[in-house]
């Protein structure tokens, strides 16, 4: 994501009318507003389990505002809700909250782009698509804008809002060059950045500083890239109900992280098809004849990213953490399977190509 005068969003607004210009402020202040509020019911709620017994009066109203932002997560969000609070681990604890509190941004995030969508002092010579696209940068930086916001909220959450408790606005600036130290539950399967299996007896001791202010980043990248996603497929669905021949709505767009490298020739039939590097990672591993373990350890070295949509359903951060579940297990051989068919097809010198990452 990007802010400041580079995003494309700010450069709009600046030609904007001064009319367009407070309706716009107008929702960010709205956003805010729910954001905050959502933040501290997630805080206040989160507080009994991950630290203990706190006043009866407290928690009935914390249980009340829980209830309240519950509601505007779907079924499957909430039985996963559910089942992490009640493992009763800190990580588990916090991935649950997390969810929560991105799943609650996201639905105010959506509005907002729709709000957008909606007013009627667009220029005349805006196009629907030009309009959307607008719309959709805007809520992007509105996201983005958040991420402090965020990362205080991470730090509140594993100290009961006590260690930064302050009046003294000044303290948390920049949030990111203080001396909190993270305890190690937030690396810890389920995090949504987890990279190590649960460890009771380590949940509590603190990373170091550096690690802790990499994990910040970590969760706080994390956390706009989830509450963007419904925001992103709004957009999609919203431009798709306008074009001609469109897809049905809910389907989204193909995404990839990976860097795409030039056609190439599969060999099979003459088919042209795009390789990646993830085909480069997994081919390699292939090459190899890495199984198992051994597999999900070479895929993880070389920074494979499990697919986001897989992420989305709970699926850990990491191969060996996701190789350690079943359900997941079976996704993982799966994709390894996908993979080694093409490999398969494919002449001697052109596998080599794409795993040495050499093209035509």
């Amino acid at each position: 994501m990007v802010d400041g005068e580079n995003n494309p969003a700010v450069r709009w607004e600046q030609s904007v009318s001064a009319e367009l210009l407070e309706h716009i402020r107008d929702l960010r202040t709205q956003f805010a507003s729910a954001f905050c509020q959502a933040v501290t019911d997630t805080i206040d709620a989160s507080a009994v389990s991950l630290h203990g017994p706190i006043s009866q009066t407290h928690l009935t109203l914390a249980g009340f505002d829980i209830g309240e932002l519950k509601k505007q997560l779907p079924a499957e969000s909430l039985r996963q809700f559910d089942d992490w609070t009640a493992r009763n681990e800190p990580s588990a604890i916090f991935a649950a909250y997390f969810e929560l509190l991105c799943g609650c941004a996201s639905c105010k995030a959506v509005a907002f782009f729709r709000q957008l969508l909606d007013i009627e002092e667009r220029p005349a010579d805006m196009t629907a698509g030009g309009w959307s696209a607008w719309a959709e940068e805007q809520a992007k930086f509105l996201i983005s804008s958040h991420q402090q916001a965020f990362a205080l909220w991470v730090i509140d959450l594993c100290e009961q809002g006590e260690a930064y408790s302050t009046d003294d606005s000044s303290a948390y600036q920049p949030i990111l060059g203080r001396d909190w130290l993270a305890p190690r539950f937030l690396v810890m399967d389920p995090s949504p950045t987890a990279n190590e299996f649960f460890d009771g007896k380590q949940a509590w001791a603190r990373l170091d500083f550096k690690s802790s202010q990499e994990e910040l980043k970590r969760l706080a990248v994390r956390f706009a890239q989830r509450v963007y996603k419904p925001v992103r497929q709004a957009a999609i669905d919203y431009r798709a109900e306008r074009a001609t021949g469109a897809k049905p709505s809910g389907e989204t767009e193909p995404a990839t992280t990976e860097k795409a490298s030039k056609p190439q020739k599969s060999g099979n039939g003459g088919k042209t098809i795009t390789y990646t590097r993830r085909h480069k990672i997994i081919f390699g591993a292939i090459q190899a004849a890495k199984k198992g373990r051994a597999y999900c350890k070479e895929v993880d070295d070389k920074k494979l990213t499990i697919p986001e949509e897989w992420i989305a359903k709970g699926c850990p951060a990491t191969y060996a953490l996701a190789n350690g579940k079943t359900e997941w297990r079976q996704k993982l051989q799966e994709e390894k399977a996908r993979y080694n068919a093409q490999y398969k097809s494919l002449s001697d010198r052109l596998r080599e190509n794409i795993i040495q990452g050499i093209f035509d």
